[in-house]
C-alpha cells in the first residue's frame, strides 16, 4: 500500500490539459458546485487520483475508467483498490495493499464544536468520551478513524457511525489500533492508522490488513508535468507496451 497527497492548489492540476482527462461524471460533478473554489478542489483531486493511479496501472490518466459500487464507492475494474479524501487544499489517496482501504482526512486551521458530533459515537464511546475535554484536534482526530473506517466498508451514508467503534486516543502508537464495524448483521475487526501529516490536518487509514509503518508516510502525487513517473510505472507496462503484448498474441 502507498499514500499519496496530493496539492489542491497547485495550477498544474488546472491545466487545461489536465481537466481534459476528467470523464463526463466528473465534470458534471464540477458544474454542480455552487463555489468556484470548491469546483477547483474536486476537479484537482480527480486528476491527481488519476495520475495516482495511472502510475500504479502503467497507463494514461485518461484511460481510467471509474465504475461504482451500489453505494457509489468507485472503483477501478481490474485495479488496486484506492481511497480518497481531501479537505482545504490537501488531497489524500491510498493504493494497493490488497485488502480493503478507506482514508479521511480534514484541516484544523478552524475551530470545531462538539456537539457538532452528537450521534456519531457508541454507547461505549459516549460513556468514556463524556466526563473528557477532548481539544478540536483530539475530536477531528476520532471523526477521520470512524469516516474512513466507513470509506473502507464502502456503504457511503447508509452506514451509521454509532455502529463504528475507533480507538479513543488522540494518538495512535506507530502500530496502529483495532477498530470495529457492525454492518450487515455481522463484526469486522479492521486496522486503524493515524496518518502523519505536516500542517495543519489530520488524516487516518482503516483496512482490513495490517500496514506497515514505512507505507504510512505520504509521497507527493506524481507531477502532471512529468509524463515519465506516470507512463513507466515501476513494474508495469505502458499503454504501446501492453499494446505490442496483445499484438504479439
Amino acid at each position: 500500500m502507498r499514500l499519496w497527497q496530493i496539492d489542491l492548489i497547485d495550477p498544474a492540476y488546472q491545466a487545461p490539459e489536465c481537466l481534459a482527462w476528467l470523464d463526463a461524471a466528473e465534470r458534471d460533478r464540477c458544474r454542480r458546485f455552487l463555489r468556484a473554489d470548491d469546483a477547483r478542489r474536486f476537479a484537482a483531486a480527480h486528476v491527481g487520483l488519476r495520475l495516482v493511479l495511472a502510475r500504479h496501472l502503467g497507463l494514461d490518466p485518461r484511460e481510467i475508467a471509474f465504475s461504482h459500487n451500489a453505494w457509489g464507492r468507485p472503483f477501478v475494474a481490474g485495479g488496486p483498490p484506492f481511497s480518497m479524501s481531501h479537505s482545504g487544499e490537501v488531497a489524500l489517496v491510498a493504493v494497493g495493499g490488497g485488502g480493503i482501504l478507506g482514508v479521511d482526512i480534514e484541516g484544523c486551521e478552524q475551530p470545531v464544536e462538539r456537539r457538532w458530533f452528537d450521534g456519531s459515537w457508541t454507547t461505549g464511546e459516549e460513556r468514556r468520551l463524556t466526563p473528557v475535554a477532548l481539544s478540536d484536534r483530539h475530536l477531528l482526530r476520532l471523526w477521520t478513524r470512524k469516516e474512513a473506517a466507513v470509506k473502507a466498508l464502502g456503504r457511503g451514508l447508509s452506514q451509521p457511525l454509532t455502529d463504528v467503534a475507533v480507538p479513543l486516543a488522540e494518538d495512535l502508537p506507530p502500530q496502529g489500533g483495532r477498530l470495529v464495524i457492525r454492518a450487515e448483521g455481522r463484526l469486522f475487526l479492521w486496522y486503524c492508522y493515524d496518518i502523519p501529516l505536516g500542517g495543519g490536518s489530520v488524516a487516518s487509514l482503516a483496512s482490513d490488513r495490517p500496514a506497515a509503518v514505512a507505507a504510512l508516510r505520504c509521497e507527493m502525487a506524481p507531477a502532471p508535468t512529468d509524463r515519465r513517473l506516470w507512463q513507466a510505472a515501476p513494474g508495469h507496462a505502458t499503454p504501446s507496451a501492453r499494446r505490442s503484448r496483445s499484438s504479439a498474441g
